[in-house]
């Protein structure tokens, strides 16, 4: 009967357990609420912790990177100074021109004396001409730096008459004439060869090109006879027959002997032989001795250096 009473709906003891449900039930939801509040303050202290920890790092960053902007910038301004206390390069040229007919060896021959730093193409008046400049010395003094250049224009065989015609105008310093003892790709001399370039060098030609305006600036001429590998036997004897093939052009040169230096080269464009002489030659005949620096003194005076070059005479083409 007791349990029946304990039961039955509405009844006291029923009241009593539904409070203490109910009680639980709030408690259970605040605690957990509770936790939650807990958890959320938590994660933003930590979040806040991580804040401060990544700005902290930020502004360490920031002031290693002003320090090190303020070092590039004092090493900018004291490159800058230094750069502003060097003198301005001021550049002296020599002209160098090369002349000869088409085939004949000239570029390649320019392109191992001179081994030019910079090449380029030039016009003067209605002739085009490659350009080669080989810086040859600086030397400085106080505040000045003075370059000293040799410019050698290279004139296109098929040019020749119009060069010639148009040097009559211009200043040079030193002249390289290439004659060749054969064309291209010939296995032996060619005399009809030999006679077209005498026939183009002629008298008459030579004593245009080598004018008032000319010999008053030209410190010396080079008549290089080219393709000497083309004859057979020792060194002097290949000397001695290629300047026999053109002893009337040498004959003819020496007839000027009296007003430029004038000097006869046997050599060969494709072996190199008797090549790098001319940048010696033109050094020791056109650079004055006070453009002369350390390192251009250590190669002329060298091993490398080769014995000076017989000039010729006058009338006869034979050296002095």
């Amino acid at each position: 009967m007791v349990a029946a009473y304990a039961l039955v709906p509405g009844s006291r003891s029923n009241a009593y357990l539904g409070d203490d449900v109910g009680s639980y039930v709030v408690w259970g939801l605040a605690v957990v609420l509770a936790l939650v509040v807990v958890a959320g303050i938590l994660y933003a202290l930590k979040a806040r912790a991580k804040l401060l920890s990544d700005l902290t790092r930020a502004r360490r960053e920031n002031e290693t990177q002003g320090t090190n902007l303020d070092a590039l910038r004092h090493e900018v301004k004291s490159l800058k100074n230094t750069l502003d206390k060097r003198p301005v390069p001021t550049r002296v040229k020599y002209s160098i021109i090369t002349l000869g007919l088409p085939r004949t060896g000239k570029t390649s021959l320019t392109l191992k004396w001179a081994n030019p730093l910079a090449v380029g193409k030039d016009r003067f008046g209605i002739t085009q001409f490659d350009t080669y400049e080989r810086l040859v010395s600086r030397i400085q003094a106080e505040q000045r730096l003075v370059e000293h250049v040799f410019e050698i224009r290279d004139w296109g065989g098929e040019h020749v008459v119009d060069a010639q015609t148009e040097l009559v105008t211009l200043e040079i310093h030193g002249m390289l004439l290439v004659v060749d003892l054969a064309p291209e790709n010939a296995s032996e001399v060619s005399d009809e060869r030999v006679r077209y370039q005498l026939e183009e060098f002629s008298p008459q030609v030579l004593k245009f090109l080598f004018n008032p305006h000319m010999v008053a600036k030209c410190q010396t001429v080079v008549l290089f006879i080219n393709k000497s590998d083309l004859l057979p036997g020792r060194p002097d004897d290949v000397e001695k027959r290629a300047k026999q093939i053109f002893q009337k052009l040498i004959n003819d040169l020496g007839a000027y002997s009296d007003r430029v230096n004038i000097q006869v080269m046997v050599g060969s464009a494709n072996s190199g032989h008797n090549a790098h002489v001319l940048f010696s030659h033109f050094i020791e005949k056109i650079l004055p001795a006070s453009a002369h620096d350390k390192s251009l003194q250590q190669h002329i005076g060298g091993s490398e250096r080769p014995p000076p070059l017989p000039a010729i005479e006058k009338g006869n083409g034979k050296p002095l």
